[in-house]
């Protein structure tokens, strides 16, 4: 299996079989707003993981309730907030065209 670079290169070469590829230089977009929130702590992990548990708990509840069809219950449903990762932060970013007035060299 290739990597993503090496893929790249040989689509590439597929347009310009005589070319020779001497370097590739993957750059990242910078962002006005802090995409990453630093390392992740073994704490942080737990946290998350505990989260992560009680929504899908929350979504299997939900969808029982659906299934019944209860009118009572559906008003009642807690409809609780969603936690992103950085990489989902960064697409949010780039669709919101947050991109950095100023960059790097």
């Amino acid at each position: 299996m290739q990597s993503g670079l090496s893929q790249l290169r040989a689509h590439i070469l597929t347009f310009v079989p005589s070319a020779k590829i001497e370097s590739a230089r993957l750059r990242s977009v910078p962002f006005a707003t802090p995409t990453s929130g630093g390392a992740e702590t073994e704490e942080d992990g737990q946290k998350r993981m505990k989260r992560e548990k009680e929504r899908a708990k929350a979504w299997r509840d939900q969808q029982e309730v659906l299934k019944t069809g209860d009118k009572k219950e559906k008003e009642e449903l807690d409809t609780s907030s969603t936690f992103i990762d950085s990489k989902g932060k960064r697409k949010v970013a780039f669709i919101k065209k947050e991109v950095s007035s100023c960059r790097d060299g």
